[in-house]
């Protein structure tokens, strides 16, 4: 655990691998991280903004 966000809980994770074999090792991690996330019922967060709007085009709302 390196920190928490607002949104957020993150880790950092280290694998060891050769030049070669380093990106291909990198995406089966990440997609096997996902995937134990998903089947343990955890969703990754994300932030979200509503935006009201009281005017459209200058003239309040009716």
């Amino acid at each position: 655990l390196v920190g928490l966000g607002d949104s957020s809980i993150n880790w950092q994770v280290r694998i060891w691998a050769t030049p070669d074999n380093y990106f291909r090792l990198r995406q089966a991690l990440t997609r096997q991280v996902k995937y134990h996330l998903d089947e343990a019922g955890i969703g990754i967060p994300f932030p979200q903004r509503d935006v009201h709007l009281d005017e459209l085009n200058g003239e309040p709302d009716a």
